[in-house]
């Protein structure tokens, strides 16, 4: 059994799906919750890599704390 196992896959998923791009997040779990910390690019990224970390095997929820967007893409 691997306690970080899930945030193990959720950020082998977000590296090939962004790259080098989620340099500056941080993913943690608690359970089945994943949690993600630190800096991204765009709202839209985010929203990819959330809809990534759903998805992904033994996840049931994800949490943001402290999340910065370095743009709002979504903005009028």
């Amino acid at each position: 059994y691997n306690y970080n196992g899930l945030a193990q896959r959720v950020m082998h998923a977000f590296r090939q799906s962004v790259g080098d791009e989620v340099a500056q997040l941080k993913v943690r779990q608690r359970g089945c919750v994943v949690i993600l910390t630190g800096i991204i690019s765009s709202r839209r990224r985010l929203n990819h890599l959330v809809t990534l970390a759903t998805k992904t095997k033994g996840a049931a929820l994800v949490e943001l704390y402290g999340v910065t967007i370095l743009e709002d893409d979504l903005a009028a």
